[in-house]
């Protein structure tokens, strides 16, 4: 009788607690009504300039007494060497570097001196005393 009773009680346990809910409805996909425009549509204004560099124009004037050849370098404010050459004491130089937007001055170094120059009209030289 206890076997009966058990047995009953695990088949209907097993039928009634396995069962499929045929009703379900998918969710819907959320819209986002303020998606972000591709560039194609992004809109500035003309004098808008998406550049992250400037351009420098910077001129290296040599002396005339005294002839030596020494290390030209041109660096940024963070250190880093944007352009380096040999460079006679004698010889004008000119060249153009890029620098971050965000700076104003390059650092030139010719042998051992360093002079910091403002570069912010987007010219700088150097001359030799």
């Amino acid at each position: 009788m206890n076997c009966l009773f058990l047995t009953s009680a695990l088949i209907l346990l097993a039928l009634t607690s396995c069962t499929k809910q045929l009703d379900v409805i998918p969710p819907t996909p959320v819209t986002n009504s303020t998606a972000a425009p591709t560039i194609a549509e992004t809109t500035t204004a003309d004098s808008f300039d998406w550049s992250t560099t400037k351009k420098i124009n910077f001129t290296f004037e040599g002396q005339t007494s005294e002839a030596y050849t020494l290390v030209l370098q041109v660096l940024d404010a963070d250190g880093n060497i944007l352009f380096q050459k040999l460079q006679k004491s004698t010889d004008t130089y000119k060249t153009t570097v890029r620098i971050a937007t965000t700076q104003s001055t390059i650092n030139i170094k010719y042998g051992a001196d360093v002079k910091t120059i403002d570069c912010s009209s987007g010219i700088a030289t150097v001359k030799l005393d």
